[in-house]
């Protein structure tokens, strides 16, 4: 009854994901039958992850692979090593991402150009190797990581992670628009303060520390709560979605206030 829920495709590649978000969408959908390629720029953390999702014994098989997303060819060896051992690649999730804090008249080029380059080319180069994969076959799905950041409001003391952020949300309607007719759908969510790795030492925070998923006041999030909207977005039940950008945040504090 349910079934319009699962995964729609077989094989997935979600990058950034030896922890936090990344780690739980791929755990996701490896319980859910999907094989799925995990990448990091650390081969023995995307190693680590992919041993913690294969606990569970999950359906699908987990390929750890260490693939930087600055690397464009990289990349694209990364959709072709999926391609080879998985058969295809019907769905692409772009989440790697950095992110640091510093007043914009304290930012270097350099660290401009470091957070750009991971957060807005990276999403460019991997979406552009999976779309060549999608469009030559039955389509597929994108999903995206953005960021509240990225909305209205700004990202004081992160303008550089906003601003790629914003580059995120403009891409994914751009391209749910024009590869449509190719089958392709294409969507973005905007995680609110979430408690990753990151967050719970950036905050001096245990995982035991985060509120419980009904508590509905001002808390930071669980990794979960996003992958559970990433795994709606790459199902037959979101096939009227495209070209969204999903908040997942508990308003009105989306920046854990």
């Amino acid at each position: 009854m349910l079934s319009q829920f699962s995964v729609d495709g077989s094989s997935a590649i979600v990058t950034g994901a030896s922890s936090g978000i990344g780690e739980a969408i791929a755990a996701n959908f490896a319980d859910d039958g999907v094989d799925v390629v995990i990448n990091s720029r650390a081969q023995e953390r995307v190693d680590a992850a992919a041993e913690r999702i294969r606990e569970n014994d999950p359906d699908g098989e987990v390929l750890p692979i260490e693939c930087d997303v600055r690397d464009r060819e990289a990349v694209f060896d990364l959709v072709d090593t999926t391609v080879s051992e998985f058969g295809g690649l019907d769905v692409m999730v772009n989440n790697a991402a950095g992110l640091f804090s510093a007043p914009f008249e304290e930012l270097s080029a350099n660290a401009w150009k470091t957070i750009v380059d991971i957060d807005l080319h990276g999403v460019f180069h991997g979406t552009q190797a999976a779309g060549e994969v999608m469009r030559e076959g039955d389509g597929g799905y994108v999903l995206n990581l953005s960021s509240v950041a990225s909305l209205p409001g700004g990202s004081p003391g992160s303008a550089h992670y906003g601003a790629a952020k914003a580059g995120v949300n403009n891409l994914t309607e751009s391209l749910a628009r024009e590869w449509a007719e190719y089958g392709i759908r294409v969507n973005n969510i905007a995680p609110g303060l979430v408690g990753t790795e990151f967050q719970l030492e950036l905050n001096d925070m245990d995982e035991e520390e985060l509120g419980p998923r009904e508590d509905t006041t001002r808390r930071m999030g669980r990794v979960e709560e996003v992958a559970d909207v990433a795994q709606f977005l790459c199902s037959p039940a979101a096939s009227f979605i495209s070209g969204e950008t999903i908040v997942v945040a508990l308003a009105p504090g989306r920046w854990g206030e």
